[in-house]
């Protein structure tokens, strides 16, 4: 077994495993990213949890995939539509509190991108 480490996904077995949950719901993602009709809350939520995979050391490079760096572009284009979407932002409570919130969403994307690392 290969181990670098005690932890419980410190090994060869532990992060093909993770890997290939990833995966699936990357595959999962991408199709609420790609449906028609979906909400924009679904939507940015669905962003939010490509956003928290990032914070997995398995998709740090050198394991960066390119399903990964594919869904970010696809967050960016998603929340961009969501903020040229002018009744649906003026419907919250506080729009520019939502504004804000999903510029923060694309500026995280945008920088990950940007990334020497993940080239």
């Amino acid at each position: 077994m290969g181990a670098w480490g005690y932890g419980p996904l410190d090994t060869d077995s532990a992060g093909d495993y993770v890997v290939g949950e990833l995966r699936t719901i990357t595959k999962r993602i991408l199709k609420t990213l790609n449906r028609r009709g979906q909400g924009w809350e679904t939507k940015r939520a669905a962003c939010a949890l490509v956003q928290s995979m990032k914070a997995s050391y398995l998709l740090e490079p050198p394991n960066t995939t390119e399903p990964y760096l594919d869904l970010s572009k696809k967050c960016i284009a998603t929340l961009e539509d969501a903020l040229a979407d002018k009744q649906w932002i003026s419907a919250w409570n506080k729009p520019a509190s939502t504004v804000r919130e999903i510029k923060k969403q694309i500026a995280f994307f945008k920088k990950i991108l940007k990334d020497p690392q993940f080239k």
